[in-house]
């Protein structure tokens, strides 16, 4: 399981993809300021208000995390990295709890 969790910290590390949705990440909190900035003052009308809860961190983490997760799990499988740890050796148990642990 220790070698799948360095395995994982590794392409974690070097993935573009995972810094990519980090920065839109940042980007929609500092969106989400100046908006919230924008209400307060009265700038914004609060018709816009439907547009801005998509910034909200509920909404973000709902659409990032789903997006992280599935590259994360399924490019093992697009890979075949999977099938190539269980063939090598590495229990089946062992493979869903190191990656259920690193991603989480």
């Amino acid at each position: 399981m220790m070698n799948v969790l360095r395995a994982d910290m590794l392409k974690f590390k070097k993935s573009m993809a995972l810094k990519v949705i980090f920065l839109i990440s940042g980007a929609g909190a500092v969106l989400m300021v100046i908006v919230a900035r924008l209400f307060r003052d009265g700038t914004l009308g609060m018709n816009a208000a439907g547009n801005a809860s998509f910034l909200a961190d509920p909404q973000m983490v709902a659409l990032l995390g789903t997006v992280a997760a599935g590259m994360f799990l399924c490019g093992d499988f697009e890979n075949k990295t999977v099938q190539d740890a269980v063939s090598g050796g590495i229990g089946r148990s062992q493979l869903v709890l190191g990656k259920a642990f690193s991603f989480f």
